[in-house]
């Protein structure tokens, strides 16, 4: 509930500190909001990690939600991040639809052709997104990295008010 994530990069190249109180904080034009933690040992060390999911909502004449996961682990007492991932937004594409944090691999699923973290790909109309973008993300030992990122063609889809599915494995 009260977290600072260090500096956040906006899609814009701006740098805010992303400190979390009482499960929010507020930005202008926006706010981020805690989700979920889960605790999943996903290095294999016999050690849970922290999955953090946090709600990131801009607001600019309408607003736009994102989802935004970071991985934690404890190293010497201290934590350590090893994953950081921000999704696109239902509006204008690249949405999730899915992820599954399982044994040294996440897999998430985006709405779109989304070829780089925080895409904004406008379809045809709002919530209207044609295709998926499928990766997956291994744990090379220090982190975890990109391994396979594939396009998967998929008729016209309305995604307003869709409800990811988070899996945990």
């Amino acid at each position: 509930m009260n977290f600072s994530y260090g500096d956040y990069v906006s899609s814009d190249g701006k740098r805010l500190p992303l400190t979390i109180r009482q499960g929010v904080s507020e930005t202008n034009p926006g706010w981020f909001e805690l989700k979920d933690v889960f605790y999943r040992d996903l290095t294999g060390d016999g050690i849970a990690e922290a999955i953090v999911r946090l709600w990131h909502v801009q607001c600019d004449g309408l607003c736009n939600g994102t989802d935004l996961f970071y991985i934690y682990t404890t190293r010497n007492g201290k934590l350590k991040n090893l994953w950081q991932y921000e999704t696109g937004t239902y509006t204008y594409g690249c949405g999730l639809k899915y992820v599954m944090f399982g044994n040294k691999q996440i897999v998430i699923e985006l709405f779109g052709r989304c070829s780089t973290q925080a895409m904004v790909s406008p379809g045809p109309a709002k919530f209207l997104v044609e295709d998926l973008t499928f990766s997956i993300f291994e744990f090379d030992g220090r982190q975890f990295t990109p391994s396979l990122t594939k396009y998967i063609p998929e008729s016209l889809s309305n995604v307003k008010n869709w409800e990811p599915q988070i899996w945990i494995d």
